[in-house]
């Protein structure tokens, strides 16, 4: 059984994955500021397709 402290950090951890993994693809593009709205975007890319990864079949 899960707990609702669980569930937080899980979620919470599954964001700042998604965000390191979105400023590192984002540092490797020329031209693009890895700390602007780009990094908020694709971060929520991650995270979205991460979620349905999770989700049962």
């Amino acid at each position: 059984m899960t707990t609702q402290a669980d569930i937080g950090s899980k979620e919470r951890d599954l964001v700042v994955k998604c965000i390191g993994e979105a400023y590192e693809a984002l540092h490797l593009m020329p031209g693009v500021d890895e700390n602007g709205p780009a990094l908020v975007w694709l971060a929520d890319q991650f995270v979205q397709i991460q979620r349905r990864a999770d989700e049962p079949s």
